[in-house]
C-alpha cells in the first residue's frame, strides 16, 4: 500500500541576499526510508505575513509544484521589504507528507524545524 511520506524535506533554508523581489528556497530530499512510495514531486507554498513593521493577513496563499528531483526554487515576483512564510512537502500519489517551513524575506531571517 502507498502511503504519504512520512518525513518533511530536510535541511530547508531561505535567504535572499541579492533582490528585493526574490527568495532562493533550498532543501534535502526526504529519507528514501520515509518516502512510503514514489514521490511525486515536492509543493512549494508561501504567503506574505508581514510588510514592513505591518502584519497582514490578506494576502493570497500562492503555489509552486516541482519535480521530485529538484531540491531548489527561486520564488520571484514577491513585495519588497516583506516576510513571507514558506511551506515545503513532498507528496506521493496518495497526497502530501508533512511540511517543513521557515519565515524569510529581504531584511528578516527567522528559522524554525519542526519535525
Amino acid at each position: 500500500m502507498t502511503l504519504v511520506p512520512d518525513a518533511t524535506p530536510l535541511m530547508l533554508s531561505a535567504e535572499n541576499r541579492s533582490t528585493p523581489y526574490t527568495i532562493p528556497v533550498k532543501w534535502q530530499h526526504i529519507p528514501a526510508p520515509l518516502m512510503n512510495g514514489i514521490l511525486r514531486g515536492y509543493r512549494i507554498n508561501y504567503q506574505a505575513v508581514e510588510a514592513g513593521d505591518e502584519k497582514v493577513s490578506n494576502f493570497p496563499v500562492k503555489e509552486k509544484i516541482t519535480g521530485p528531483n529538484t531540491t531548489a526554487f527561486v520564488l520571484d515576483q514577491l513585495e519588497s521589504y516583506t516576510v513571507y512564510h514558506i511551506k515545503v512537502t513532498g507528496f506521493t500519489n496518495v497526497g502530501d507528507g508533512p511540511e517543513a517551513f521557515i519565515y524569510a524575506g529581504r531584511f528578516v531571517i527567522l528559522i524554525i524545524i519542526e519535525q
